[in-house]
Order: structure tokens, then sequence, then C-alpha cells
């Protein structure tokens, strides 16, 4: 079992898989190599809202390094929200969407400000093109948040486990989380303008990730920023 996030979007360095030799866009990605190796493999994904995981990850990349914690404020998220768009909007004009989403120029330029990580519909085309529907879970981490025992359960089925029993789910429910604002430290809440210009750019793409998923909760309709 390996539990990095980074596999779902992270092809960075495609240009030097076997197979994509002369391509302007990758034909062979990290799940091409991951189902190659086992066929049968069951992917979990959890997804956040796009707009709230930008702005959590803003904050942890920045606010891991102590002499980078000046920058930790709505007004500078805001500032490199409206850089990186204007540098995607750009590319999306001369080039296809997938070409500018695996463009590693294009994600250098935007400094840390992870855009692409969020554009989750490019990305589970790719991963539905090569791994079948039904061995991928879908969960969004609100859920999990709210019922982790529900969600759970769900997974043990998934994974074809034997569920816990009463004692042990208690104990795992009892677990502190990892990684939750370890290297982070209090920034307040974006600023009403950068919200309102992320949701309109995300939007399109959490349409059309729903609809792949096959389920109207990813168009986070209840969603409630903290």
């Amino acid at each position: 079992m390996d539990g990095s996030p980074s596999y779902f979007y992270d092809s960075y360095e495609w240009l030097r898989f076997s197979g994509n030799e002369g391509c302007s866009e990758p034909r062979v990605i990290l799940p091409s190599h991951i189902y190659h190796l086992n066929p049968r493999v069951k992917i979990i994904l959890i997804f956040r809202h796009p707009v709230q995981r930008l702005y959590s990850r803003f904050l942890f990349d920045w606010g891991r390094n102590k002499s980078c914690q000046t920058y930790l404020t709505p007004e500078k998220f805001h500032e490199d929200v409206v850089d990186g768009l204007e540098k995607f909007l750009t590319c999306f004009k001369s080039q296809s969407l997938r070409y500018c989403v695996y463009d590693k120029t294009l994600r250098d330029s935007v400094n840390m400000l992870r855009i692409y990580e969020n554009m989750y519909s490019v990305y589970l085309e790719d991963w539905l093109r090569i791994i079948p529907r039904d061995q991928i879970l879908f969960l969004r981490f609100d859920d999990y948040v709210r019922s982790m025992e529900v969600q759970l359960t769900k997974t043990f089925e998934f994974l074809e486990m034997e569920p816990l029993d009463h004692a042990k789910m208690t104990w795992v429910l009892a677990q502190q989380p990892k990684n939750k604002g370890v290297h982070t430290v209090s920034a307040g809440p974006m600023l009403p303008e950068t919200r309102k210009i992320l949701e309109t750019f995300y939007k399109p793409f959490i349409q059309r990730f729903a609809s792949m998923v096959g389920d109207d909760k990813f168009l986070w309709k209840d969603n409630v920023y903290i």
C-alpha cells in the first residue's frame, strides 16, 4: 500500500518516460506504470473542494519554512492567484487544456501555487483511460471528516477486507490526524475576491469531474469554507 496523493497529478517528468518520445502531450503517465505493474490495483482517491485545497496547500508550502512565513497573507495569496490564473488562461488560448496542465515550464512559473493540482477532471480522464472505473473508489474529504466511520467501512468493503470490530474501530477513530497544520501558521481566511475568481476558474473542471465520477456530491454544493 502507498498513500502518496501526488501520484494522481504528478507526471512532471513525462518526457523522460519511454513511449513519449516526440510527443507534445504525454501518452504514457504514472497510472500507465501502476497498471502495468498491477492490473488488479485498487485506487482510493479522496478529494477536497479545489478552492479550499489550493489555499490549504499555499499555507502549508509557505508555512513550513520560517523564512517564508512573512508571505503567509491573504493578500499574497491573491497576488499569486491572479498571476497564476493569467498564465494558465493565456496558455489555454493557444494550446490544448491537457498540454497546459502537463507543461512543466508553466507549472514552475507559478512558483509554489499549485493551481494545476486541482484541475481534477484532466487527470481523472487520463486515469479512467487506463484503469477500470470499478477499481477506483472516490471519496470526499468533507465526508471523511464528518463521518469517518462510514467512509472507512465503505473503504474496507471496496478493498474486500473484513470490517473492523467495535474496539478496533473505536481505536482508529480516536487517532489524531497527521500533517494537520504541522508546519503552518494562521493567516486568516482568503479574500472574498480571491475566492470568487477561483470558483469561476474551477467551475468547469468541477462540473466535468462530477460528471465523470457520476456523483453530484462532487459538485460540492454543500461546501462550507473553513
